[in-house]
């Protein structure tokens, strides 16, 4: 799919024009949680990708596990004069690029969402905003008026009380 420069920017919550080498960021440091959560939108050169990337760093990370983890990274690459085509969507190193109808919609969703929650100072629940906003919402995928059951079961008359007349 491809998507115009402003809407992809509103859809961002960007309000102004993304000029070559600028980059968007939001952060949020909870110091009791040891946790710092970063979103930025950064673009190269001028038919360079588009790249949104939210990040979680650890003060003291458990032992084992890095300090550093990629949350989400979505790649938008030039096609035509103001139009971007949406590339690759990764969510916790696992490719959501086409897994379903709209995926590229609801993405933006997902990003926007932890942005904004950032900003007022909170940190996001990024799980919790990937679960209710990735959904397959498509006929098949069990949404949008595809998930629920069959048909009505069939019911003979004297099952719901109805006495014969007889005929």
């Amino acid at each position: 799919m491809s998507i115009r420069t402003g809407e992809l920017l509103r859809k961002l919550g960007i309000d102004h024009d993304l000029s070559p080498y600028q980059t968007v960021p939001e952060s949020v440091h909870m110091s009791g949680q040891g946790v710092t959560m970063t979103a930025e939108v950064r673009r190269g050169a001028e038919d360079d990708p588009i790249e949104a990337e939210i990040l979680r760093f650890y003060d003291e990370p458990e032992p084992g596990k890095p300090p550093m983890e990629l949350l989400f990274s979505l790649q938008l690459t030039w096609s035509k004069p103001d139009e971007w085509r949406f590339h690759k969507l990764l969510i916790k190193g696992e490719d959501w690029t086409s897994k379903f109808a709209g995926w590229d919609d609801k993405c933006l969703r997902v990003y926007m969402r932890c942005a904004q929650t950032m900003n007022a100072g909170e940190l996001p629940d990024f799980d919790e905003i990937v679960e209710q906003e990735m959904r397959d919402d498509s006929f098949l995928g069990g949404g949008y008026y595809g998930g629920g059951g069959g048909r009505a079961p069939r019911v003979k008359g004297d099952m719901m009380g109805m006495k014969k007349t007889g005929f």
